[in-house]
């Protein structure tokens, strides 16, 4: 966590999951302000598998919004 910030921050994604559970592409659509602490949850959200979206009984691509709220340490 940025050594400057002492509040928690919001970032909004958007994320395109595969049918196959993985991400296929994320993107920062509300910004935290801090490139770096918004690409980190990029990074985290590429290594999550999740349950793919179903559409008559078959998996299939489907594009969210996922929020990440992060705190500073205590």
């Amino acid at each position: 966590y940025p050594t400057d910030r002492d509040v928690e921050q919001l970032i909004n994604y958007r994320i395109t999951v595969t049918g196959g559970g993985r991400i296929r592409k994320a993107e920062v659509i509300r910004s935290s302000g801090d490139e770096v602490l918004d690409q980190a949850g990029v990074c985290i959200l590429r290594r999550l598998v999740f349950v793919p979206a179903r559409r008559n009984g078959k998996n299939v691509e489907a594009t969210l919004t996922w929020p990440i709220l992060v705190r500073p340490p205590t």
